[in-house]
């Protein structure tokens, strides 16, 4: 860790990235201090000075405070979090493999969270036949990957174990990375009765920080 200071993440309670992050803070423990942000219109003007004052991407959340140093948007939080926040090495963030989930995370998923976001702003006869298509294959290929981890015995999307250690696998960034856009998928209509492979693995990654919550994700059993 680079520093004693506890560090501050800002973020919105509805946001799904923001999600990701307080889950992984949480499944490591780490002790934080959260900020409320509001991105909807009408910002309140603390809110307007952090988003202001976060890093390109201007005003993507979430936002992590370490040290005085201010980092934005959801897979460069990730990341950092994984190499100066995981003194134990419990996750991987620079393998071919989590990365090239964390750019799914960031770029073709976004058509869940799209949808997601259509739904609740606009109702959900706003989100047009397309668009559900665009994001029930997004999550569909989610599936597939981890249907076909399963088989190898693997229960996550991408596993980390720490630098010449051998054992049994373990989560990665690339796994909270896409849990909240695809735990939230019921909010515009896709249920999860056909994903099996994500059913198994949306409730292992629940499991590991089962004291966060979010409204639209169910607590674990």
């Amino acid at each position: 860790m680079t520093s004693a200071v506890k560090p501050v993440l800002y973020c919105a309670s509805l946001d799904a990235d923001s999600f990701a992050v307080r889950l992984l803070l949480g499944a490591l423990e780490i002790p934080h201090e959260q900020g409320a942000v509001d991105v909807h219109p009408g910002t309140d003007e603390p809110s307007r000075r952090i988003l202001r004052s976060a890093p390109a991407p201007a005003a993507e959340l979430p936002i992590l405070d370490l040290a005085g140093s201010l980092t934005a948007g959801l897979a460069p939080v990730l990341r950092l979090i994984a190499r100066e926040l995981d003194p134990a090495e419990q996750l991987a963030s620079d393998t071919p493999d989590i990365e090239r989930w964390l750019d799914f995370a960031t770029g073709p998923l976004r058509t869940a969270t799209r949808a997601r976001l259509s739904s609740l702003l606009g109702g959900s006869g706003d989100l047009s036949s397309a668009d559900f298509s665009a994001a029930r294959l997004t999550v569909l290929t989610v599936e597939d990957a981890l249907a076909e981890r399963r088989l190898l015995g693997q229960r996550w999307i991408a596993s980390a174990l720490p630098p010449g250690q051998i054992g049994p696998a373990r989560p990665s960034i690339a796994d909270f990375a896409l849990y909240p856009a695809i735990a939230l998928s019921r909010d515009f209509g896709l249920e999860h009765q056909e994903f099996p492979a994500i059913r198994r693995w949306l409730h292992d990654v629940r499991m590991l920080a089962p004291g966060v919550s979010m409204p639209g994700v169910l607590d674990p059993i």
